[in-house]
């Protein structure tokens, strides 16, 4: 399913993977259920659409910026994986810098922990690049069953778990959940009523936010209106690395507000 969304023009994003979003058909086959986040995405400006949707625990970093792509919804399968290996939800293997770990002693080969560990790698561009490669890579790693001290995760636990976890409430570190909130705060008008723009980088400047994550404030141009505009934004460091100055970038601007802007690439 994930293989057919994220091959759409655009690709469409589900942005909310977890157990209590998983069901198990009559036939034993799992199926994905609440398109709610991507209703969110697409509805009308009128209706005050966000792109900033998810649950901690399973929603990647880039998520929390606005900045989400086919790699964070595959980022949320793993973290659905290992909770449904472990029994455990997400955050129970949060690090101090609110990075997902998974444990050396996962119960489960050696092949498949490795799976896990592309799966909710930090930076998008570390994970598979698409839902087709990491179902392969799936097939192709032993499911832990068959002895040696390994167990496996029937598709019964799959509903159990959807059950437990469904009204979980866990709290974001303070830091990381400031700039989540400011951020979806900030990206609402220009998502509504916001003007396209292509823009070109002068220079990048690093920040850090604390826990270990930094951001990059990038400086830009574009025109809007027959008249030079400048603006900044903060971007995640996997994103910005791939420009340099000169390089072109698309944005959203507000004509109405100063021409302020914000940068919407998600890769």
């Amino acid at each position: 399913m994930l293989d057919h969304l994220h091959t759409r023009v655009p690709p469409i994003l589900h942005r909310d993977i977890k157990p209590a979003n998983l069901i198990i058909r009559p036939s034993g086959t799992p199926a994905l259920v609440d398109f709610g986040a991507v209703r969110n995405v697409f509805r009308a400006p009128e209706d005050g659409g966000s792109t900033v949707v998810g649950t901690y625990g399973y929603m990647p970093y880039e998520q929390y910026m606005g900045q989400a792509s086919p790699a964070s919804d595959l980022f949320a399968l793993g973290a659905t994986f290992l909770h449904l290996v472990t029994g455990r939800a997400p955050p129970a293997f949060m690090s101090d810098a609110g990075r997902l770990e998974v444990p050396a002693d996962l119960p489960c080969r050696a092949p498949l922990r490795a799976v896990l560990v592309r799966l909710l790698a930090h930076a998008p561009g570390d994970r598979f690049q698409s839902a087709r490669e990491a179902r392969a890579a799936l097939l192709a790693a032993p499911d832990g069953s068959g002895g040696g001290g390994t167990t496996s995760t029937p598709p019964v636990v799959a509903t159990a778990l959807a059950a437990r976890v469904g009204g979980a409430v866990t709290t974001l570190p303070a830091v990381i959940w400031s700039v989540y909130r400011n951020r979806k705060r900030r990206l609402k008008p220009f998502f509504i009523h916001g003007l396209p723009a292509t823009a070109r980088v002068l220079d990048m400047g690093e920040t850090d936010i604390g826990f270990g994550n930094k951001l990059k404030r990038v400086r830009y141009e574009f025109e809007a209106d027959g008249r030079r505009q400048r603006g900044s934004d903060d971007v995640l460091p996997f994103i910005a690395d791939l420009w340099e100055p000169g390089d072109t970038i698309p944005i959203l601007y507000l004509p109405d507000h100063d021409y302020d802007s914000v940068i919407i690439a998600t890769s």
